[in-house]
């Protein structure tokens, strides 16, 4: 190995263990503010805030671990010390984690449609959506990582800086003794389901932005002429101090949605 390529392998290990260690610092600390405050995991966006640090703390460890894990004397790989059993352990747990990230980032924004768009009560969207949702996660991260494990596609990346979707010897074309089926796991998961995952984030943030507007445009016509206060601004400065201004609010009401259907109702 020349130097050149053992000076990028080296710093690609540097980045991978910093960045990792950050992000698995930043998640225990989401994971331990959440279970110590009083709320807990009494609310959807918290549950789900919640599995996804947990998501990434498994990816992190994975990824801190990765340099390490990988069998003892494998080519390209500076610092393994690990065996096979190390090697498949570390994919196991990064990839789990990495696809539980990726659903719950989706269900993030799933779940703030849900409340502006479909104005749905935490209840409601925990009965209709959010027990799929958990379901489908366990189900179809583990159907990947344990197919993945029984055809001995965990392997060692060609850098060795973690185990996962690969042939090996790492890097080999013909003659590969395992991991055949690897281009086909790093297509499916790595592009379509990331792809999907991406597309669903874009359509999502479309669709806030689109009620966004529509309820900002909806306040702005309460008020046509400038200078003048519009009557939703004129109730909101008359009952400020009013203690039956918000007895009105349903439970799970954001405030906005509040706010609107008193408008409509006044005017």
């Amino acid at each position: 190995m020349d130097g050149a390529l053992k000076a990028y392998i080296l710093n690609s290990y540097r980045r991978t263990l910093s960045s990792a260690s950050v992000s698995l610092v930043a998640s225990v600390t989401l994971v331990v503010m959440i279970l110590k405050s009083d709320a807990g995991l009494s609310t959807p966006y918290r549950r789900i805030i919640f599995v996804l640090s947990l998501g990434d703390i498994l990816a992190s460890i994975g990824y801190i671990t990765g340099p390490f894990s990988s069998p003892k004397g494998t080519p390209t790989v500076l610092w393994g010390v690990g065996n096979t059993a190390t090697c498949n352990a570390n994919a196991f747990i990064k990839v789990y984690g990495i696809l539980t990230v990726q659903i719950y980032v989706v269900v993030t924004c799933l779940y703030y449609y849900c409340k502006l768009n479909w104005k749905m009560s935490n209840s409601a969207f925990y009965e209709k959506i959010e027990k799929k949702i958990h379901a489908f996660c366990i189900l179809f991260t583990s159907a990947v990582c344990f197919s993945a494990l029984f055809t001995k596609t965990f392997n060692p990346l060609p850098f060795g800086n973690t185990c996962g979707f690969s042939r090996f010897p790492p890097g080999c074309t013909d003659n590969c003794t395992k991991g055949l089926l690897a281009p086909l796991y790093a297509v499916l998961i790595s592009f379509v389901f990331t792809g999907l995952t991406l597309l669903s984030i874009l359509t999502f943030m479309c669709l806030l932005c689109k009620e966004a507007y529509r309820r900002e445009k909806l306040l702005r016509s309460a008020n046509p002429e400038p200078g003048q206060n519009s009557t939703l601004f004129q109730m909101l400065t008359s009952c400020v101090s009013c203690n039956s201004f918000r007895a009105q609010q349903k439970e799970d009401e954001p405030l906005s949605d509040y706010l609107l259907r008193i408008y409509k109702r006044e005017t």
